[in-house]
């Protein structure tokens, strides 16, 4: 979660979505200015897979 975004998840989801201080530090070292949101993140993922979603959601139930 970020803190433009507004939703909120239950603790052990928000903890399975943390991302490890290990890949966050490389993530920074190759794209230092192209921090996103995860909904921002999502929104790319849904343009690029037009079932991003529907295939997500079923993942989730």
């Amino acid at each position: 979660m970020t803190p433009t975004d507004d939703r909120q998840f239950p603790p052990a989801l928000a903890a399975a979505m943390a991302v490890p201080p290990g890949l966050a530090a490389i993530a920074e070292r190759f794209a230092p200015h192209r921090r996103r949101s995860a909904t921002a993140v999502i929104d790319l993922a849904a343009q690029a897979f037009p079932d991003f979603d529907d295939t997500l959601m079923k993942l989730c139930r």
